[in-house]
């Protein structure tokens, strides 16, 4: 497998990248104890269980799992994601101030996972960074259908996999329903491909990480879009926590309902967050 780094933003403290982030009482929400424990959940469940599913199993020798958090994350919420993650060699955690780049730490982690001191002067050696929120998940074929599209030739492409799932969360913490979704260029599961310097580790392309790349919804304005029709690659979670204050757009509710047991093929969820009816059809991871 070519080198991957799925990179996940956990309660990072963004006033100016989101709508809500203008609103009075931003931080107080953000930091809101019972939020961050439904957070905690949602990451876990949702998005750590579809990782830990992936057809090809992870290997520190290709993979990172980056989680970039805020470093005002209270203890306990800090606490529970080190438990999360400690068990896991390829998981890193950063903590970053209000604002701070994302770049100087997917550097290092790029670096740490290229860098081949004997590898000849020339060599270059193609990853792919994959952008990930931190409750939605990726099909369990996803990083096995992403693999061919990281070549050297295509340096600085995005690749977008537009046919997905929404999952509809409710209050008691189970999806109450899901349905297809389409969508070019959604941010769950959204790639660019990168090159770097073998001997040193260092970027060679003009980008070095997926977030580089601006608003996910116009990349392919932007920057040659490789455009891979298979899936459902992933799920878009919608619920009321959403920083984005996207989960009532039309594009996520006028696909064609799933029965959950098609939802549980794709990708793995635990029976717990099936609707209560369908919780014996769930597949095992």
């Amino acid at each position: 497998m070519n080198p991957v780094l799925v990179i996940v933003r956990f309660n990072l403290e963004r006033a100016s990248w989101f709508r809500i982030g203008r609103q009075p009482g931003y931080r107080e929400r953000l930091y809101n104890p019972q939020r961050l424990e439904r957070r905690q959940a949602l990451f876990e469940d949702v998005t750590l269980s579809s990782l830990l599913g992936q057809s090809q199993s992870l290997d520190p020798s290709w993979f990172r799992l980056l989680v970039m958090t805020s470093d005002a994350l209270p203890d306990d919420a800090l606490l529970a994601m080190r438990r999360a993650l400690d068990p896991l060699p390829w998981a890193r955690l950063f903590r970053l101030a209000p604002e701070a780049p994302m770049r100087p730490h997917a550097l290092r982690a790029i670096r740490e996972l290229i860098q081949r001191p004997d590898g000849a002067p020339d060599d270059e050696t193609p990853y792919a960074t994959v952008r990930l929120d931190d409750d939605d998940a990726l099909a369990r074929p996803f990083l096995e259908w992403l693999d061919p599209h990281i070549r050297v030739e295509h340096r600085d492409h995005f690749v977008t996999f537009p046919n997905g799932i929404a999952g509809h969360l409710e209050d008691s913490n189970r999806f109450s329903r899901f349905n297809r979704l389409r969508y070019r260029c959604v941010s769950a599961g959204l790639a660019h491909i990168g090159v770097a310097q073998t001997i040193t580790g260092e970027p060679s392309s003009t980008l070095a990480q997926v977030y580089e790349g601006g608003a996910h919804q116009k990349v392919d304005q932007r920057h040659p879009t490789l455009v891979d029709e298979r899936g459902p690659a992933y799920l878009r979670t919608l619920h009321a926590d959403q920083s984005s204050g996207n989960q009532g757009r039309s594009i996520y509710h006028r696909g064609q309902e799933l029965d959950p047991t098609q939802v549980a093929l794709a990708l793995t969820l635990p029976p717990a967050r099936l609707p209560e009816r369908d919780q014996s059809s769930a597949s095992p991871a």
